[in-house]
């Protein structure tokens, strides 16, 4: 869930102000959780200045929200234009709308110059009283409904993160890569910033680097990589910070054919060979998988079967060991995909 955006704190100052409340004004609303603005609310002229003043004092879902979100908005505008009537309190609920539809929809707003002069014309409208009312709910407002929609948004966004992996390792299997965002002036452009669609968790094997297989660019994927995508505290807080910090939607746990860590780990297992230094670190940390595989014909078809299963416990185990990673799988929908890269057609698949 995403927290204040700064903006609203340079805008107004403190949001710790004192919020006004009057049981009397709160009961006076309408059915619908808000109370009736005056008819100036709902002219030509007044529309032109405070947009989405005529839908909000109507019902939530005209928000482009569900039923339960809308009940969640009226419920805080209703709490935050407590002590305030009429005309004033239109003001707050348009300036809040407008203002909420903005940052909710692009987390990139840091300052009041971000936002647009639709915003900031509407918020400079909004009584002192009101602005106290409005930046107390900003936070909670952000929070509760992003409770309320999150998963929905961040969902879609994983589909739509996988599909473009998918889209771009097909162009590489079938020789048609694109090399997108190479270019000097998008590298220049990424100095102060990234905006990653998608963490890869990928093997340090050199013939599976993530941004050639799935023909993306500079600052299209969080990149981590460790041999037989081995979970560690560094692993960890890497993939974290990219939930946490750049908002990817979706962890793909990307484990290939013929991987030696897997390989090494089997023979260990066997007792055909033994490893020395940290290796052995890797070989205790795959072994589970290892053991979890059931026998195979063949070799080749064992290998590759536990590849696949440490594929399938890394993914698991990380949303086990991590708090973060698992509150954003229940609650803002990020996806943990395990998958398989295979050497030789060089193609992505989707583990079940």
């Amino acid at each position: 869930m995403r927290s204040t955006p700064p903006a609203l704190n340079s805008l107004f100052g403190s949001s710790k102000a004192p919020m006004p409340a009057n049981s009397a004004t709160a009961s006076a609303t309408t059915s619908t959780g808000l109370m009736p603005c005056p008819s100036r609310a709902t002219t030509a002229d007044t529309s032109a200045t405070t947009p989405n003043a005529n839908k909000i004092h109507l019902a939530g879902p005209e928000l482009g929200a569900g039923p339960d979100e809308g009940e969640v908005i009226t419920g805080l505008i209703r709490h935050a234009v407590g002590g305030v009537t009429g005309a004033a309190a239109c003001d707050l609920i348009a300036a809040w709308t407008v203002l909420l539809d903005e940052s909710i929809n692009d987390p990139q707003l840091t300052t009041p110059g971000d936002y647009s002069e639709r915003s900031r014309s509407t918020l400079l409208r909004v009584p002192e009283l009101t602005r106290r009312g409005f930046i107390g709910i900003t936070a909670t407002s952000l929070v509760a409904t992003s409770t309320a929609s999150a998963s929905t948004v961040s969902t879609k966004a994983a589909e739509d993160a996988w599909i473009r992996l998918m889209d771009g390792n097909t162009r590489f299997v079938e020789g048609r890569q694109q090399h997108p965002h190479a270019s000097s002036h998008w590298r220049e452009s990424l100095i102060d910033h990234q905006h990653p669609f998608a963490c890869v968790l990928g093997c340090a094997d050199s013939r599976v680097p993530p941004e050639l297989v799935f023909d993306d660019g500079l600052g299209d994927i969080f990149t981590i990589r460790a041999a037989g995508e081995v979970l560690d505290s560094s692993v960890i807080g890497s993939i974290e910070y990219a939930v946490q910090h750049l908002h990817v939607p979706l962890v793909v746990v990307l484990g290939h054919a013929n991987c030696g860590a897997v390989s090494a780990t089997i023979e260990v297992v066997k007792g055909n060979a033994q490893v020395s230094g940290d290796i052995s670190t890797l070989v205790r940390t795959i072994e589970p998988a290892v053991r979890a595989t059931p026998p195979k014909p063949d070799s080749k078809t064992f290998l590759a079967a536990c590849v696949n299963e440490q594929a399938r416990r890394t993914a698991a185990i990380l949303q086990e060991r991590s708090v973060i990673i698992r509150d954003a799988v229940v609650h803002d929908g990020l996806a943990l995909v395990a998958a398989s890269y295979d050497l030789g057609s060089g193609r992505v698949v989707r583990l079940g």
